[in-house]
């Protein structure tokens, strides 16, 4: 013969155990569980910032571009830097020629006997 409860009691004693399990989930989602319209207005939140994090990814240059547009910038100063000494050693030339046909032309003046400061 079959028995589908050993003991009344026992089942009874279970089925309590369950309603107080299945309260104590509920509680626990009614204390902890979102609103709906808070939920959505999170997922929109994260969403908007998804988009911004996508959007900082395709315009942010990488390392490697970092540095290669850092290379060009020193080749660039570096070819400055050469000009600017190759116009420095220029002008020192200048500077010693004028010197020298300074001199000639007062010896040439004091010469042909010419005052020079009334020119």
């Amino acid at each position: 013969m079959y028995k589908p409860f050993k003991d009344l009691s026992t089942t009874t004693m279970n089925t309590e155990q369950t309603i107080n399990e299945v309260l104590e989930v509920v509680n626990f989602l009614k204390d902890n569980a979102v609103p709906r319209q808070e939920f959505d207005s999170l997922v929109k939140t994260v969403g908007s910032i998804n988009q911004r994090l996508i959007s900082v990814e395709e315009n942010m240059v990488t390392k490697k571009e970092f540095e290669q547009f850092k290379t060009e910038i020193y080749a660039h100063i570096d070819g400055f830097a050469k000009r600017y000494e190759a116009v420095d050693q220029e002008l020192v030339v200048l500077r010693s020629k004028c010197e020298r046909l300074e001199e000639i032309i007062f010896k040439m003046a004091k010469h042909l006997q010419l005052d020079v400061n009334q020119l």
